[in-house]
C-alpha cells in the first residue's frame, strides 16, 4: 500500500521582538472595575415577601397581621400601627423620652418607665401590662402564670420562692418536708402530672361505633 501527500512549500517568518509593559496600578484596576458591566440585581431579595417592591408584600404583611393583636384597642386582626381606633403614637424610649432611639437601644437602661404611654388608662409613667386596669396584664389572650396565677409576669419569670411581705418566717424541717427551693420541682411535677393524666383519659375514651342501617 502506497501513501501520497501534497508537498507544500513552507514560508519563513521572523519572529518578532518582545516588548515588555509595567504592571497596571490599583488606580486603573478600579476604573476599569467601575466601567465594567452593572452588577446583577440578587434574585432572593427581589423575590422575598420582606421587600416592599414585591407585590406579595402586601400579601405577606396581611397575613401576618391576621395573627397579631393590636396594643391599642386589645382587638386581633391589626398590629397597633395600622390601627384606626387609636391616635398615632410618637415613637420615643420610654426610659429617657429621647426619639433618637428606642427603648432596647437606650444607652442608661433601667426598670422604670417614666415617658411610656400607657394603651389602656392613657396615662404616662407605666406600661400596659402594669395598669391597674388592664385585668389581663401580660395576657391580652387571657392565661397566667402557671406557678402562682400572677397576669403581671411570665412563668418564666415567675419567683415562687420570694415572700412578698418581706417577711421572715422560722419553722422545722422534717424527713416528710422539703425546703423552699422544692416549691418550684412540686409545680413542675403538679403541671406534668396533669398533663399524663388529660393523656390517660384521651386513651381511655374510645370512639362510639356507627351504625349504618340499610
Amino acid at each position: 500500500m502506497t501513501r501520497v501527500t501534497m508537498k507544500v512549500k513552507k514560508t519563513h517568518h521572523e519572529a518578532s521582538a518582545f516588548e515588555s509593559k509595567p504592571l497596571p496600578k490599583k488606580s486603573d484596576l478600579s476604573q476599569t472595575s467601575s466601567r465594567a458591566a452593572p452588577k446583577r440585581p440578587n434574585t432572593f431579595e427581589t423575590n422575598t415577601t420582606k421587600n416592599p417592591k414585591n407585590p406579595r408584600f402586601s400579601k405577606f404583611v396581611s397575613s401576618n397581621e391576621r395573627k397579631m393583636t393590636c396594643f391599642g384597642c386589645r382587638k386581633s386582626g391589626h398590629s397597633l400601627k395600622n390601627c384606626t381606633e387609636t391616635k398615632e403614637i410618637e415613637v420615643k424610649c420610654y426610659h429617657c423620652g429621647s426619639d433618637e432611639h428606642t427603648t432596647k437601644n437606650c444607652p442608661t437602661p433601667g426598670k422604670t418607665f417614666p415617658f411610656a404611654t400607657c394603651f389602656i388608662c392613657q396615662k404616662v409613667g407605666h406600661l400596659s401590662s402594669k395598669c391597674p386596669q388592664n385585668e389581663k396584664g401580660m395576657y391580652p389572650n387571657g392565661g397566667s402564670c402557671k406557678f402562682c396565677g400572677s397576669v403581671y409576669h411570665l412563668a418564666r419569670n415567675c419567683k415562687p420562692t420570694d415572700n412578698k411581705e418581706a417577711t421572715n418566717t422560722i419553722g422545722l424541717v422534717d424527713l416528710h418536708h422539703g425546703g423552699d427551693d422544692d416549691d418550684v420541682f412540686v409545680a413542675l411535677k403538679n403541671i406534668q402530672d396533669e398533663k399524663n393524666q388529660n393523656k390517660i383519659n384521651r386513651a381511655n375514651k374510645k370512639p362510639k361505633k356507627k351504625v349504618v342501617n340499610f
